[in-house]
Order: structure tokens, then sequence, then C-alpha cells
């Protein structure tokens, strides 16, 4: 039909002047626009035309269809009687598909789904501006993403990157201006960096491909308490635990502090137990370790439950099971030296003036003896053991 014959867009029959029959005109208009008024297509995939399609079903002839169907690729095939009619989309041209459950639009070259000149726009924004940088904008109090009612369940945002120096995170910010960010900035690390003024960013923790993690500052578990300390565990009744999940019973608390080759320092003290049988103390630093009570004069106790076994009192004095000594050694009890034959003594020069020892076997019967310097000698008449 040329353009005197018919409507430009969708083609329906025009009555002419003169003409005979006109109603024949007019229902062939009428039921063209009955296909083109909110057409529904069965489906695009079926490329064999049926033979048995009801009369005015619809289907979109799908690139590879065959029979009267070849060559009509786009067109929406209708059946009518034994054959079929066909329309040609035009841009703008809407259709519902019934065995997908959706609409398409024809864009002037193919179908595209409902939405997708959405998805396709190079910026978009909702309640506020995108621009080239920042493509996709929003500005509302809340946004919500869901799972796909028919999909999995899942619902899940991915941000991606070029390359492992390239940057994949969440910047929170206030006024504009910086003050958090959550992701992988410049590798493959994920970090998380605070800012005080959106310029100056401290790493505040990374967590590592392998698992670990690292706190380069401090770190305070428990309440929000002002603490200089690099590991603060602040609560009620605070417990830190070290739990062999092996089953050995090893488990090892180390304070390393370490410079050497050659610049020496090289401290490293602990706390551990093995095999359940002993908690030690244990240290490589070479002044061995000590026990300082700081700031004052205050006792050093060893207990056990509430029972002082040790105490180095604050008058410099040592008690052993004895809370007041008041000599530099208090024994509060029976004190016992070790025990030799005349044959096993020690050197009593090595040993030095002052050294006790027990004799089991001394002529004059079993006796405590004292070194001068040089010989042992009987406590009880000063003549040396024989």
């Amino acid at each position: 039909m040329n353009s005197t014959d018919a409507t430009p867009r969708l083609l329906l029959p025009l009555i002419m002047p003169s003409q005979a029959q006109k109603h024949v005109t007019h229902n062939e208009a009428l039921t063209r626009l009955d296909q083109f008024a909110h057409p529904v297509a069965v489906t695009r995939t079926t490329t064999v035309p049926p033979i048995d399609a009801a009369a005015d079903t619809a289907y979109l002839v799908p690139v590879d269809a065959t029979g009267a169907w070849l060559g009509r690729a786009g067109e929406v095939a209708v059946a009518a009687g034994a054959g079929w009619t066909f329309v040609s989309p035009f841009v703008g041209l809407k259709l519902y598909v019934e065995d997908e459950d959706r609409f398409l639009y024809f864009d002037g070259a193919d179908w595209m789904p409902f939405g997708n000149a959405v998805s396709t726009t190079t910026t978009l924004g909702i309640n506020a501006a995108a621009d080239a940088t920042t493509r996709l904008s929003v500005a509302s109090a809340a946004v919500a993403f869901s799972h796909d009612p028919a999909g999995v369940g899942d619902s899940r945002v991915a941000i991606n990157k070029a390359d492992t120096t390239g940057t994949a995170s969440l910047l929170f910010q206030s006024g504009w201006n910086g003050r958090a960010e959550i992701g992988l900035t410049g590798s493959n690390t994920l970090s998380v960096k605070t800012s005080a003024d959106g310029a100056a960013w401290t790493t505040a923790a990374t967590f590592a491909q392998d698992g670990s993690f690292n706190a380069p500052y401090k770190v305070t578990v428990g309440e929000d308490v002002a603490s200089a300390g690099t590991l603060t565990v602040a609560q009620s009744n605070p417990t830190l635990s070290l739990r062999d999940t092996a089953g050995t019973g090893n488990a090892h608390l180390g304070i390393v502090n370490w410079v050497d080759a050659t610049g020496t320092e090289k401290v490293w003290c602990g706390l551990g137990s093995a095999s359940n049988t002993a908690f030690t103390f244990l240290s490589h630093y070479p002044d061995g370790i000590n026990f300082y009570a700081y700031g004052g004069d205050y006792p050093i106790l060893f207990r056990q439950d509430a029972n002082i076994r040790i105490n180095v009192h604050t008058n410099g004095n040592v008690g052993i099971h004895e809370a007041a000594p008041t000599a530099p050694l208090h024994v509060a009890g029976a004190a016992r030296v070790g025990g030799f034959t005349i044959a096993s003594l020690p050197s009593a020069t090595a040993m030095g003036p002052g050294a006790i020892v027990f004799v089991s076997d001394d002529a004059a019967g079993a006796t405590l003896a004292f070194s001068d310097g040089s010989v042992w000698r009987r406590v009880h008449d000063r003549q040396p053991v024989a």
C-alpha cells in the first residue's frame, strides 16, 4: 500500500472516495488494528509455523524460522485461516511474550527487553545529578537490594577493579569528606582506612588473602576505654585465652624484640605450657628474667591459692613460707641442705667460705659442715671432716 491507500504507521487501509463495499476495507482496518493494539505473542522461539494454530494467534518470528515464516525474522506472524498474515514492527512497538512473561519493545533494529533502554544509558541520576565520573547517582534516605524472587535466593553486589594496583572499595563520607574506606586499595589485601580530614589516611587494619589480620596501631577488645596499650582487653571480667586445638597441650605467649645481624638486643620472653605438664617462664634475653614491682617498694609474691610460698618483702628480705620476713632469708620451717659422703664432697674452695653441706659418713657421725674457704669443717667442733 502507498501513503494514499493506508495510514503511515499501522498501515490501516483507507476507504477511498466512491469506493464500493466500504465495509470490507473498514473491517480489514479493524482486524489489523486489533493485531497491533496490545499485541501478544505465544513465543519467540518457535521456528516452524504451527499447523494447528488458532485463528489470530500471534508468534514473534525468530531469525532461523522456516516454511511460511522464512525471511520474516522480527515480524509478528498472525494465524489467519490456513495461512499467516505478518505485522512489520516499527520503532516503539510493544509486545507481550507469554512463555517468557515479559514485555519487549522494538528499537528499530531488534526486539529488546522492556526497560533495557535504561540499563544501557551512559549515566543515570535518581533524585541527583550523574556525570561522566559518577555515572550512577542516587539521593535517598535508603537504598535496598533484594534477591530475585524467581531466583535461588541470593543477592550480591560486585565491585570490580581492572588490576591489582587499582581500587575497589566503599568510601564513607561526612559532608562529602572521606572518613572511612573499606576495600582493595592498591593491592588485593582487604584494608580498613580512616581519616580525620579526608586528606590524611591511616590504615587501621588489613586482612591478607591467607586470612591473617594485622592492626598496625592498637586494638581494644570489649569496652571502649582510653588506653595507651597496643592491645587492650577491657571488660568487667576480662579473659585472654590461648587454646591448643591440636590436642597436644602446647600454648605459648611471647614477647619479641629483635634487632641483630648484628645490632644485638634479641629479646624473646614468653609464657608457655608443654604437653599439659607445666606452665613455664622462659627468656632468650642475656640478662634473664627480671621480676620488677614498678613504682615503689612493693612486694613480689609467689602463691599457691591463698598460701604465700615465696615473699620478696618491701624490706628487702625474702621469706619462704613467711609473710613478714625479718632476715635476708627467713624460712618458716625446717631448711634442708645438700647431703654428701666425704668422697663426694665438692671443693670447699670452689664453694667458697660459708657454704654449708650435710656429711653423712663423718668419723664422728653424720654432721653439718661449713667451708672456711679451703676445707670442710664440722659445725659442732670446727674440726675438718674425716
